[in-house]
């Protein structure tokens, strides 16, 4: 049997992965063993792999053509290991059985990440309009042994990281910075949020992680410098897109601010877009 699946979402994290023509996952789809190990690890339970690669569909297309099945089917298990550790979090935090989080009394969470051990974000109800969201990070200090207050990250917070990333690897930073023009072009990734019901469907931390994580693979081995990792800037930044075109079908100032970054336009330029108040 061959795998007639698109596999679409995963082309660029198997294209990553190491060449194998051996063992038992010799010929068998890549993208199903991932499937296979993100499958297991949202279930938190790891099967012998040689026994999941028996059962997968022979697989010739596109990049999972010869890659490694058993390294597919960790990097799977790897990334829905993550995922289920936040959703996980999240239900022990919002039940109250978490200590040392305290969300603002003011506010309606509405969803709430856990990336790794040093970033927890929250997204509350906005007010600008009735499916307005406001995120807001926690932070941990290793130095101090200690976790930041709730914070909103502004454009210009975002904008600072991205500059220092570039000046240690401007290829790889501009290769981020056009996939998320790419994704502001299309208004199924970035749609206009019309309802609660659609909201929390985006919102969803199997559906919005499982992005992140898949989306940082592609930059994880560069050791890019700052502040933040890759991953909550993606996560902030899909947010952001989402929420600006939810509360304005018509916003631009996220587009501009990536485009001056990507044609890296002087400082003045870029401070001024990642400040700007208006739409």
């Amino acid at each position: 049997m061959i795998c007639k699946e698109e596999h679409s979402e995963i082309q660029t994290l198997l294209a990553m992965l190491p060449k194998s023509q051996g063992g038992p996952g010799r010929h068998k789809c890549a993208a199903c063993a991932f499937e296979e190990g993100y499958k297991d690890g949202m279930k938190g339970v790891k099967r012998d792999v040689d026994t999941v690669l028996e059962t997968l569909p022979e697989g010739q297309a596109k990049n999972q053509r010869h890659k490694s099945c058993e390294s597919a089917y960790e990097k799977g298990f790897e990334i829905a290991t993550k995922i289920k550790a936040s959703i996980d979090f999240s239900k022990s935090a919002t039940d109250g059985r978490l200590q040392g989080i305290t969300f603002p009394s003011n506010m309606e969470l509405l969803q709430l990440y856990r990336l790794g051990d040093e970033y927890v974000v929250a997204v509350f109800q906005g007010k600008i309009s009735e499916n307005d969201m406001i995120v807001k990070f926690r932070q941990y200090d290793k130095t101090n042994s200690s976790w930041s207050r709730f914070r909103q990250p502004k454009h210009i917070h975002w904008t600072v990281d991205v500059l220092i990333k570039q000046e240690y690897n401007r290829t790889i930073v501009n290769t981020f910075l056009v996939n998320l023009l790419n994704d502001w072009e299309s208004r199924t990734i970035i749609p206009h949020l019309r309802s609660a019901e659609e909201r929390n469907e985006f919102l969803k931390p199997e559906k919005l992680l499982r992005y992140v994580f898949i989306e940082a693979e592609q930059y994880s081995d560069n050791k890019l410098r700052g502040e933040y990792p890759i991953s909550f800037l993606i996560l902030i930044s899909r947010i952001l897109m989402v929420q600006e075109r939810t509360n304005r079908e018509d916003a631009y100032m996220f587009k501009g601010l990536l485009e001056s970054l990507k044609e890296h336009k002087d400082l003045y330029t870029v401070i001024s877009k990642a400040t700007f108040n208006g739409r």
